[in-house]
């Protein structure tokens, strides 16, 4: 995530193509919650100014940091877990919640498998629909991480030592 990219005033994060899997640029609507941990990753100084928003320490590239996180979760946790796993559990619960696929599809930045000709010309960018989604699994996402009532068979993840 670029800092340049975001605009917390608005609330979006606009993801250029070229750093997409499928090249098209993607918007995506940033919750209050998300708003306020970006905001808590502003550089204390110019010193500290990074390209980035989340940036770690040591010499690895920002790419090979991306793809080595499932895995260190994975092992610090003792759980089976990938990266998309991430993905999937949001897609899971915004489908439960009763967001149609087709607006979970948008949120994802998947490319439409419809008619040809629909793709080529629906220019709508479904952005009410994808911040109506996530806003929806954030929600479910708290319910989760208070452990509160109505959040079905979650079970808590704890590391195990």
């Amino acid at each position: 995530m670029r800092w340049a990219d975001l605009d917390l005033e608005s609330g979006w994060w606009s993801i250029p193509g070229e750093y997409t899997k499928n090249g098209q640029p993607h918007r995506v609507p940033l919750t209050v919650d998300v708003i306020e941990l970006v905001n808590a990753q502003k550089p204390k100084s110019d010193d500290d100014k990074s390209e980035y928003v989340f940036v770690g320490s040591g010499q690895a590239t920002l790419l090979h940091r991306a793809k080595k996180a499932p895995a260190a979760l994975a092992r610090v946790l003792k759980i089976d877990f990938r990266g998309h796993d991430l993905r999937r559990t949001a897609a899971t619960f915004m489908a439960a919640a009763g967001i149609p696929c087709e607006h979970i599809g948008h949120v994802l930045n998947h490319v439409e498998g419809g008619a040809r000709a629909t793709r080529v010309y629906d220019r709508y960018a479904y952005d009410r629909e994808k911040q109506i989604a996530l806003e929806s699994w954030a929600r479910s996402l708290k319910e989760i991480l208070e452990d509160k009532p109505g959040t079905g068979n979650v079970v808590a993840i704890t590391a195990r030592g």
